[in-house]
């Protein structure tokens, strides 16, 4: 163990050995008051004597000539005080000071993580950029969130009324059962009555800006990582559908033309999740493909995803948010971005969690990365929310991470091939 983590734990410990200190003293000091309070119901007297000795003004006023003046530093004096009653309040800042060191040490550990691994996310992201697994949508001239809007569905709590694509509760659960073999298991009756013209439609645009239309565009401004964006679910079971009917049509190239520019219209909205979803999305067409090829159909023009290399975007885009977080050199975001085969949902995503909680780190990265986002013209709109979001104390910082931030990083570059 390293001297840091040593200092952390010891630090830690002796403030929550000091407000336990406070604590149980005021329960003592409140226990003595409550013994006192007995003796003075069976003493009386005893009782009128104490308060007689009481002054009227509390503490008692000094003469002018013996005044020496001791008054206690008002942080000490507040301390004194809440020592005295068991301030709940006092332990509350003395444990939200203990996560604040925590918090402080997950991002300096992130920090060392990114210095350490830039070379390796550079390794990664050469192979990408010679092989890309996904195509580079750079033109963004036809936004889709006028035509998509109504017929998205979005999660909680703006989920009501569903969107016109919205999946029945039962199909959906009979797809979730298929598994693996959707493509064989998907029935006719799967497939009764769907209309895929609205996938083929989608050819005309080039982008779908996330706040560009619809309902999200009316949610408060600062809000970015809770913000209740669309149900993807419903798109990727209609990626599976639409893939299934081609089995029955025979026209696998132009069905796998429509699941994969969908893929495509998702990632430009420039967050991780629809970059993943992109991802699972190019993953699904290659199932598909797969099981045609086994049952000796057609593929021509149906072109193979490489699974490889799918991958090693899913794993590069998850460690590449984590380079831009707070805390991390200026050089060092730097010469990760210039390696990242998508920047986009790093440089957003890493905008926000500067805002949120880049007063923990020991650099502030949001003014770097944004001018990073806009020379990478990622969505503005986006930008403008990661940039206003709401800014979180250590604890609901330390909640929100699903595992500890610091070993994010090496967790997603190390299985690297």
């Amino acid at each position: 163990m390293g001297f840091r983590p040593l200092v952390k734990i010891a630090v830690i410990g002796a403030l929550v050995l000091v407000a336990a200190a406070l604590f149980f003293r005021g329960r003592s000091v409140a226990s003595r008051s409550e013994a006192e309070s007995h003796r003075a119901e069976a003493f009386p007297s005893e009782e009128a004597a104490i308060r007689s000795g009481i002054p009227d003004a509390f503490p008692a006023p000094r003469s002018a000539p013996a005044v020496v003046d001791r008054r206690e530093a008002p942080e000490a004096a507040a301390a004194s005080s809440a020592s005295k009653r068991g301030d709940p309040a006092l332990f509350g800042k003395l444990v939200a000071l203990g996560q604040s060191l925590e918090l402080g040490e997950v991002l300096a550990t992130n920090a060392r993580m990114a210095d350490a691994y830039v070379d390796k996310l550079c390794e990664e992201g050469n192979k990408l950029h010679e092989h890309p697994a996904l195509p580079d949508g750079s033109s963004r001239d036809r936004d889709a969130a006028d035509f998509m809007a109504p017929l998205v569905d979005y999660e909680k709590p703006i989920d009501d009324p569903p969107g016109r694509l919205h999946v029945a509760d039962a199909l959906a659960e009979r797809l979730k059962s298929y598994g693996a073999d959707w493509p064989a298991k998907i029935s006719d009756a799967d497939l009764e009555g769907l209309d895929f013209g609205w996938m083929t439609a989608l050819g005309r645009f080039d982008h779908w800006s996330l706040f560009g239309a619809g309902r999200l565009r009316e949610q408060p401004v600062e809000k970015f990582f809770d913000l209740p964006i669309p149900n993807y679910s419903s798109l990727q079971f209609w990626s599976k559908l639409r893939l299934a009917a081609a089995f029955r049509r025979g026209d696998f190239a132009q069905a796998s033309a429509d699941v994969r520019h969908l893929a495509d219209l998702i990632r430009t909205q420039d967050i991780l999740i629809s970059e993943m979803i992109s991802v699972a999305l190019y993953r699904i067409d290659a199932r598909a493909r797969e099981v045609a090829v086994a049952r000796g159909g057609d593929v021509a023009g149906w072109p193979q995803p490489d699974l490889e290399q799918l991958d090693r975007h899913r794993r590069t885009a998850f460690a590449s948010l984590y380079f831009t977080f707070p805390g991390v050199k200026p050089e060092t975001v730097r010469k990760a971005v210039a390696c990242m085969p998508s920047p986009c949902p790093a440089l957003l995503e890493g905008a926000g969690a500067n805002r949120a909680f880049g007063a923990y780190g020991g650099v502030d990265n949001l003014d770097l990365v944004s001018d990073l986002a806009r020379e990478h013209g990622c969505e503005s709109a986006s930008l403008d929310r990661a940039r206003r979001t709401k800014e979180l104390v250590a604890s609901e910082a330390l909640d929100s991470a699903a595992e500890e931030i610091g070993g994010r990083i090496p967790k997603f570059l190390s299985d690297s091939r």
